[in-house]
């Protein structure tokens, strides 16, 4: 019933799962319904899950993935445990950029959220984000505010329409920002750096 190769550490955690209730490995990985086997395969879904996706672990077992998502759930629930995070989530590195007049920042590799990109460049240019946000149209928040749309544009989940519904503008708006303040860097950086 097992549908493809079983790696050596999972077949350690269901020996030890299986050993320390009394089972059989076999009647683990067997197709048998009864209560004990069933409880103990949820907890080497649980366990699993930590490390595995459900598609590989349900490959293993011979299972589907529902079956495995569900027997974990079950075992979290009689145990009261808290639901692990997912297996892929990565948290962002910091990656060292250079900036336009700031010079080296970090900048993170990986979706970022709009507030904190305004929040980022407002305060590299000693503004608030309602400042970025709001009318005023002096130079320097304006530079402020195209530096922003164009960090905001740089990130490939964010369209001009939501940019400019963030910061109360026009999308055209946007994209005039965004030319402006890259127009603005190959003046400043002619080699290129910023860009």
């Amino acid at each position: 019933m097992i549908g493809a190769p079983i790696p050596e550490g999972v077949l350690k955690v269901i020996a030890e799962v299986a050993r320390r209730r009394g089972l059989l490995t076999e009647a683990l990985l067997s197709p048998d319904q009864g209560v004990a086997a069933t409880a103990a395969r949820g907890e080497v879904y649980a366990r699993l899950l930590r490390q595995h996706t459900a598609r590989a672990i349900a490959a293993w077992m011979g299972r589907s993935k529902w079956t495995i998502t569900k027997g974990a759930k079950a075992y979290r629930d009689r145990m009261g445990l808290a639901a692990p995070k997912a297996v892929r989530s990565f948290p962002a590195r910091p990656v060292l950029v250079l900036s336009l007049w700031r010079g080296w920042v970090k900048a993170h590799a990986g979706r970022r959220r709009m507030d904190d990109i305004c929040a980022e460049v407002a305060g590299l240019y000693g503004y608030t984000v309602d400042q970025i946000k709001g009318p005023d149209r002096d130079q320097e928040i304006c530079v402020a505010r195209h530096h922003c749309m164009w960090a905001m544009g740089r990130e490939p989940h964010l369209s001009l329409p939501r940019i400019g519904k963030f910061l109360n503008r026009d999308h055209t708006t946007v994209l005039h920002g965004q030319r402006r303040h890259a127009e603005r860097m190959a003046r400043e950086w002619p080699e290129g750096l910023a860009a």
